[in-house]
């Protein structure tokens, strides 16, 4: 199936499994730009492998698209895709390691890229430049349950989340 789907430049890009991968135990991704109006296929780019089923998209103002992907249970990959001329390519990788990605969410102006990782105790969010990857700050968390989703508005960042099917928390973030 399709995930992850970001309206991003005019054109809806998404991820979907390949089938086959050629190393056990690892999952192939493609990243896939879509026609908005009829869904047909423009573009697709083979992303890097991953040890985990686990991979998302974020996408925001302007030409902005940033994937991200657990590396296995120590590792988060975030990449940002170039998505300008006529072939996408990733521009920017950053490794978060220690830890499995767990959300990310790009704030409304398109100026930070913010992640969050989560392990048993070790929980943090990630404070990045949107445009260039550079790590700005972390803060140390309680997440919220296995899942997660994050929202940043202009001064704040939400996180929800909690285990399915039982009552979940709202966590409130000042991102000053």
């Amino acid at each position: 199936g399709l995930d992850d789907p970001q309206l991003v430049a005019g054109a809806i890009w998404v991820t979907s499994e390949v089938s086959g991968a050629t190393n056990p135990g690892h999952v192939r991704w493609l990243l896939s730009e879509l026609d908005r109006t009829t869904l047909h296929l423009i573009n697709q780019l083979r992303l890097p492998s991953s040890t985990t089923g686990a991979t998302g998209l974020v996408g925001g103002p302007g030409d902005l698209l940033w994937e991200f992907t657990a590396g296995g249970l120590n590792e988060c990959n975030v990449r940002q895709v170039d998505i300008a001329g006529n072939s996408p390519s990733i521009k920017t990788v950053i490794h978060l390691s220690g830890v499995p990605c767990a959300g990310a969410t790009l704030d409304r102006e398109g100026k930070y890229l913010y992640v969050a990782t989560s392990q048993g105790s070790s929980d943090w969010i990630y404070k990045l430049n949107a445009h260039t990857g550079a790590d700005i700050g972390r803060v140390a968390f309680a997440a919220p349950g296995l899942g997660f989703s994050m929202v940043a508005t202009s001064s704040h960042l939400w996180v929800a989340g909690g285990p399915p099917g039982a009552n979940g928390d709202l966590l409130f973030f000042s991102k000053t």
